[in-house]
C-alpha cells in the first residue's frame, strides 16, 4: 500500500492530537483484519491514549510519501515486514514503530536527520536499515538497541 501520510499531523503546540496508521482501516472487526491496540498522543503530550483498530493481516509492505512519522504513529503493526519513506520525512518521532516484529528491512531518505528514542523498540526481526542517500541521521540510543545490530546501507 502506498499512502500519502500517516494519520494526522500536529498542528499546534496545543492541538497535539494525532491518528496513528490503524485509523484509515476502522475499529470495526472484519476477516482477514488483526485487532491492533495503537498508543499515540491525545489532548497532550504529557500522556499517550490508545485505540484499536483492525488492520490487513495480508498487508505487509507500506509506502509512506509525505507528511510526518509522529509518535506511535505504526504502533504495534505486527504484520508489516517492509517500509519506505519518502525523501521529505526528517524526524521519526519515539514508538514510531514499537512493536512492529516482522518488519525486516525499512528504507529510509537521506532527508532524515533524527529517529527518536524507542522509535524501533521491539522490532526483532529488524536486519536492514537502506538510505536513500548519505546516512547523516542522529539517533538516541534509548530503546533503539536494534538499530546497532542491523546492515546499514545506502543505495541510489
Amino acid at each position: 500500500i502506498t499512502i500519502p501520510f500517516v494519520g494526522g499531523s500536529k498542528k499546534t503546540s496545543s492541538d497535539t492530537y494525532q491518528y496513528s496508521f490503524g485509523y484509515i482501516f476502522g475499529g470495526d472487526s472484519y476477516i482477514g483484519g488483526t485487532k491492533t491496540w495503537q498508543y499515540h498522543y491525545g489532548s497532550s503530550t504529557s500522556s499517550s491514549e490508545g485505540n484499536i483498530y483492525y488492520i490487513p493481516d495480508s498487508l505487509k509492505s507500506v509506502t509512506i510519501t509525505g507528511g510526518e512519522i509522529l509518535r506511535g504513529a505504526f504502533y504495534n503493526c505486527e504484520n508489516l515486514q517492509t517500509i519506505k519513506i519518502s525523501s521529505s520525512i526528517t524526524t521519526i518521532e519515539s514508538f514510531a514503530f514499537y512493536n512492529c516484529n516482522s518488519l525486516t528491512s525499512i528504507t529510509l531518505p537521506g532527508s532524515l536527520k533524527t529517529i527518536n528514542a524507542s522509535a524501533f523498540s521491539g522490532c526483532s526481526s529488524l536486519k536492514n536499515v537502506y538510505f536513500t542517500g548519505a546516512c547523516n541521521v542522529n539517533y538516541y540510543t534509548d530503546g533503539n538497541e536494534c538499530l546497532q545490530n542491523v546492515t546499514w546501507s545506502v543505495i541510489k
